[in-house]
């Protein structure tokens, strides 16, 4: 769904100038089309989290936007909010990797 949202906007992907640290894939910006927050509308339409763990390296006015626009598609229940209780991606993560290495670990030689 989310990728039908950015796709709206158009093609063309403007990364910030703003480059502010290396993430496990090597690289991290934000993403602006047209002029527009892409990150933040994705919030706004409840297709994705404010990330805590990251948004030290945003401005305060930032912080601010993406944490209010989360609250409020919160509280209208739109997107993913639908669900009472969605899973997190990076707790979907911890889950998945821990159930793989049980798996690895639990095999008889």
């Amino acid at each position: 769904m989310a990728i039908v949202h950015v796709a709206r906007w158009g093609t063309r992907f403007l990364l910030s100038e703003s480059l502010q640290r290396l993430d496990r894939a090597g690289w991290s910006a934000w993403v602006f089309v047209d002029g527009t927050d892409a990150g933040l509308e994705l919030i706004k339409e409840g297709f994705a989290w404010a990330y805590a763990k990251y948004m030290a390296e945003a401005s305060v006015e930032t912080q601010r936007s993406y944490t209010a626009a989360e609250a409020a598609a919160r509280a209208a229940r739109i997107g993913l909010w639908i669900d009472a209780d969605p899973q997190p991606p990076w707790e979907y993560r911890k889950i998945e990797k821990e159930q793989r290495a049980q798996h690895i670990f639990s095999r008889e030689p």
